[in-house]
């Protein structure tokens, strides 16, 4: 399927112009950490983030400039965009 750029909603060109004069400051990104305790099995993780994007649009939906004015393309799919990082070999006061 061809993507096809949409127009931004209010809501979202906000958003892109705030992004725009902060310079990549990542002020409107969420970033938390989980602790795991037992095993972790990494790809029923990456499934059900997958299964949990694949249901919302805004989870697949990116932003880019067509001819000078903010786009959004929306993907029918998108991989998990998660990172795992085993400190199982560390102490607490590491």
């Amino acid at each position: 399927m061809q993507l096809e750029a949409c127009l931004l909603s209010s809501g979202q060109m906000r958003v892109w112009f705030t992004e725009q004069i902060s310079q990549g400051m990542a002020a409107n990104n969420l970033y938390f950490g989980l602790l795991v305790t037992g095993k972790l099995d990494a790809t029923a993780l990456d499934k059900s983030l997958g299964a949990v994007m694949d249901r919302h649009e805004a989870l697949r939906t990116t932003f880019d400039t067509l001819h000078g004015e903010p786009v959004q393309w929306i993907h029918d799919t998108l991989p998990p965009a998660s990172t795992l990082i085993d400190l199982s070999a560390r102490t607490v006061l590491d």
